[in-house]
């Protein structure tokens, strides 16, 4: 397909006019408690509420693809940065459903969104958010795979914090929710799918080295719980040094038991403080709590897959033992 009119390829996008100059993205692969850590986040000082905008989802996609430039995957996410830290400092498109993991009712200082309804826009935004210096607050879905994208548009503005947890649990997990059998085909699950050779496979399904659709929904998030594991550290990899201090790990298991020294070291991370909305986030969020004994989950996954699968099995425990040995040096 092709459309009339010139070709303006030729131009580099760029985005030089900033606003957001501080960005944390509580990252993890889903299910490992993202949404947790950003409400935790978000009670740090000067940190905005949690937000999940698609953009930083699927601009990293496209662009990890190949379908996208790298002059206009950057130029698009520093503009969606600065527009989304804009509409927030404004009450713009901020999500009020009382329920919802982003919402304002779940998230500390939920009365300051309330407030800012009613705030001037405009130039007094520009102005409050140079007094205020704030932090745009993402949780983001693996975007420690495309981390060199994500620090080549917003460099030393962007921190990472990124929450391993058990493969085998959110292998369960992934598997309780259905994610075995619903992407590409549930409506709601709003994720990429591929065409490979005439059939329909979602995009985690890519380098599996397995038919999708002669696995079990067991087998099938295994191949897409290694693709996540294997491509995240890929990422992290691909990192220069100095970037590489700019992500910090966090052990689920480290979260459950220890939150409030956990959330010290964060604010150091993002250079700011714990406040007393800290605590009651912690309380909030069901911490600590007591840890599910993992040592049957293996088994449990193993039981369900042929026996081609094993050496899946293997290597996905040997990713996931790779990242905890990264956060181990931190």
């Amino acid at each position: 397909m092709s459309f009339p009119g010139n070709n303006f390829s030729q131009y580099e996008l760029i985005r030089p006019n900033r606003l957001a100059t501080q960005i944390v993205f509580a990252d993890g692969i889903g299910s490992s408690g993202k949404g947790m850590l950003s409400h935790l986040i978000a009670s740090l000082q000067r940190v905005e509420k949690q937000s999940n905008h698609s953009v930083f989802d699927f601009v990293s996609y496209l662009h990890w693809l190949g379908k996208m430039s790298d002059d206009a995957a950057v130029a698009y996410l520093q503009t969606e940065a600065d527009m989304q830290l804009y509409y927030i400092m404004m009450g713009r498109d901020v999500n009020f459903r009382p329920k919802d993991s982003t919402g304002v009712l779940q998230n500390p200082r939920k009365f300051e969104y309330f407030k800012r309804l009613f705030m001037e826009e405009g130039e007094s935004v520009v102005s409050r958010i140079g007094r205020d210096n704030p932090i745009l607050n993402e949780a983001p879905h693996d975007s420690l795979r495309s981390a060199p994208l994500f620090f080549e548009a917003f460099g030393e503005s962007l921190r990472i914090v990124y929450i391993i947890r058990d493969c085998f649990e959110l292998t369960l997990d992934w598997v309780k929710r259905g994610f075995g059998e619903r992407i590409g085909t549930d409506p709601r699950e709003f994720q990429f799918s591929l065409k490979i050779e005439g059939s329909t496979v979602p995009m985690f399904m890519l380098d599996s080295g397995f038919d999708y659709y002669e696995a079990n929904p067991v087998e099938r998030v295994l191949l897409m719980l290694r693709f996540c594991f294997k491509f995240n550290l890929q990422g992290f990899e691909r990192l220069a040094p100095l970037y590489r201090e700019r992500v910090k790990f966090i052990h689920f298991n480290q979260l459950a038991l220890e939150p409030s020294t956990v959330m010290r070291e964060v604010a150091g991370f993002l250079a700011t403080e714990t406040t007393r909305g800290t605590r009651k986030a912690i309380k909030k969020e069901g911490l600590p709590r007591p840890l599910q004994n993992l040592s049957d989950l293996r088994r449990e996954v193993t039981q369900s897959c042929r026996q081609e699968f094993l050496p899946v099995i293997d290597e996905l425990a040997h990713l996931h033992d790779q990242l905890v040995e990264h956060a181990s040096h931190q």
